[in-house]
């Protein structure tokens, strides 16, 4: 599996990330390729991070080299567009703490296991 694949347009300029849809796919057109990515995802879990609703963030002048420029809160604000489109996307925010935030995700997972008739407790085939 490509483990997120739009969380990397979050990261890339414009132009790399048309470059990088290129080399996948060469003569797609970006859109498709785009739609093409968020259909392999069931459910899509945006997990805020701190950075994301900390007013601190902001003040500590953290920049992500990998753009060159860039807040917490810009990166995470990109990686909300990289995936917004998806039709089971979810942002779940920090702001009530981590316990909350793992609860929200759990009651999001089971929600979709059951429209897909499995279980949290269901085990894996033995191999």
């Amino acid at each position: 599996h490509d483990r997120a694949a739009l969380d990397l347009k979050a990261f890339a300029t414009e132009t790399v990330w048309g470059e990088v849809l290129q080399d996948l796919s060469p003569g797609t057109r970006r859109a498709r390729m785009e739609r093409d990515l968020r259909r392999r995802y069931d459910v899509v879990l945006h997990l805020e991070r701190c950075a994301g609703e900390a007013t601190g963030a902001e003040e500590t002048g953290l920049r992500f080299s990998a753009t060159g420029s860039g807040t917490a809160m810009d990166l995470e604000e990109r990686v909300r567009l990289a995936w917004e489109e998806h039709p089971r996307y979810y942002h779940v925010s920090s702001e009530d703490g981590e316990g909350k935030k793992l609860d929200q995700c759990v009651a999001i997972i089971a929600r979709a296991l059951k429209k897909k008739k499995i279980s949290l407790h269901d085990r894996p085939p033995s191999s």
